[in-house]
């Protein structure tokens, strides 16, 4: 049964959406040398450390339709103007041959090195490949990719699964014949399949937890309260838990939850929306959910960017990192003023 576009609407009015994050390392380049000697005579960053003038990057984003990505863009804007970098910026609007076609022109254009948040983690492919023959450095942020880039900036997808996964455990404590509901991201996408699999291998061997999974509901919040809302057409009596893949479709789930006075139903996500920090902090049945600052790492991205034109190594993969909030300790992340919790370990490079 599809809920009707006006209790939709309704359900959506004065909340946000927000995107997600990067998964594992990609495959890393083999012509980061080639790369590194091509520049060391040309980048305004060689030798002195500092430039001598404005560079020009580029950052081609996969969408705007979100707070995650806005914050995510801010963050690079901001970044880039400290390091005297100009930053040639391209949203792709969620389509695969937008996003190539703007990193063609954005090579054509003499960019230095490129920023991207891919749509399709292989079907950027051709771009990336002509900007390797261009020698011009590529950094993944947000979602990793499929083919070789420089490095990764982003997040240990499959990690923050299990960690909401255990936790998850820990909350059914034993319970026999418990049912998980499962509000899946988007089809095809690294990230889903990182957060369905390190939360699901928490659950492999135990016989008392069935889980069942929604449609692909791409992340955001409508989806998952027309997938929510579907699901509990049937009687669910031994629904205890629904894990959303992030924090958006779980506050749609909540909303569905609420409506409908399913309060002993436990929701965890993903992603460290302040919203859902506070459902935490004020012990609602929403109860964890992981950190997923996107403005630190658009700040580490650009900060990598500064160090691969000075020709100095990075890691493969640049972990921002995670933690697990609950209520024992969502107050200490808090803070109105933001729409996702800070988070800022500190980056080995």
């Amino acid at each position: 049964m599809k809920l009707k576009s006006s209790m939709i609407a309704s359900m959506l009015s004065g909340t946000l959406m927000l995107g997600v994050v990067g998964w594992a390392a990609p495959p890393v380049s083999n012509s980061q040398t080639q790369i590194n000697k091509s520049l060391s005579n040309t980048s305004p960053f060689a030798r002195t450390g500092s430039p001598r003038g404005s560079v020009q990057i580029g950052f081609v984003e996969a969408t705007q339709s979100a707070p995650y990505y806005v914050e995510l863009q801010d963050a690079i804007a901001s970044e880039s103007a400290k390091l005297h970098f100009q930053v040639s910026y391209a949203n792709a609007n969620n389509s695969v041959s937008s996003e190539n076609n703007d990193i063609m022109n954005l090579l054509t254009k003499g960019i230095k090195l490129l920023i991207i948040d891919a749509v399709n983690p292989e079907a950027v492919a051709p771009a990336i490949a002509q900007a390797k023959r261009d020698h011009v450095p590529v950094i993944a942020v947000d979602r990793p990719v499929s083919v070789p880039v420089t490095t990764f900036v982003g997040r240990n997808n499959k990690q923050m699964g299990q960690l909401v996964g255990q936790y998850t455990k820990k909350l059914l404590n034993g319970k026999s014949n418990a049912l998980i509901y499962e509000i899946q991201g988007a089809a095809g996408d690294l990230v889903m399949m990182a957060r369905r699999a390190g939360f699901d291998s928490v659950f492999a061997r135990d016989k008392n937890v069935k889980i069942q999974f929604s449609s692909y509901d791409a992340y955001v919040r409508s989806e998952a309260i027309v997938s929510m809302t579907d699901f509990l057409a049937v009687s669910r009596p031994n629904l205890n838990v629904v894990y959303a893949h992030n924090d958006d479709m779980g506050i749609g789930a909540y909303q569905v939850l609420t409506k409908d006075n399913l309060r002993n139903v436990n929701i965890v996500s993903i992603d460290g929306m302040m919203q859902t920090i506070k459902l935490i902090m004020d012990g609602t049945q929403y109860k964890a959910t992981c950190l997923n600052d996107p403005a630190y790492q658009g700040t580490i991205a650009v900060e990598a960017a500064q160090r691969i034109l000075q020709g100095k190594p990075v890691p493969k993969f640049i972990n921002v990192g995670t933690k697990l909030i609950t209520k024992a300790n969502a107050k200490k992340f808090y803070n109105p003023k933001l729409a996702f919790a800070s988070y800022e370990p500190p980056i080995h490079w």
